[in-house]
């Protein structure tokens, strides 16, 4: 078992990178998926969860979700543990050209639902009203 002792002794962490770093070098690699992995004690293991091992002293119990979706991103604050089923319902919807209005749209699919958050000028608008509702469905739910 990985403890909290043991990535402490074997890591040193940045909070400003969010980066892992062992002898001197940034530990692990960038898989597929795009999440950092790192081997501990012969285990390959998510970066995150390391971190979160790290700054709390214990593995999550759920999933860790990336605040800014930046997978690779470790910074403290871009951490937040959430049930798997908000992850999921995080990671559907998003942001398209709505060529009819020449907007862009933001939308979420929640509980089978699909939810339009509105057409926007900008993609950049559009994105930042997305993660308004999910900052905003996260603290809801974590209340």
């Amino acid at each position: 078992m990985i403890t909290a002792e043991v990535v402490r002794e074997q890591f040193e962490y940045n909070p400003l990178t969010g980066l892992l770093y062992r002898a001197g070098k940034v530990a692990g690699y960038i898989q597929s998926r795009g999440y950092r992995v790192i081997s501990v004690c012969g285990i390959k293991t998510q970066a995150h969860r390391l971190i979160w091992l790290w700054l709390y002293g214990e593995w999550p119990t759920e999933d860790i979700d990336h605040i800014n979706r930046v997978k690779d991103d470790n910074r403290p604050w871009n951490l937040q543990h959430i049930s798997h089923k908000l992850n999921t319902q995080r990671r559907q919807g998003g942001v398209s050209f709505h060529r009819r209005s020449n907007k862009w749209r933001a939308y979420v699919h929640r509980d089978g639902e699909h939810i339009h958050l509105g057409l926007f000028e900008t993609k950049e608008e559009a994105l930042e009203a997305r993660r308004k509702y999910e900052t905003d469905t996260v603290s809801k739910q974590t209340m």
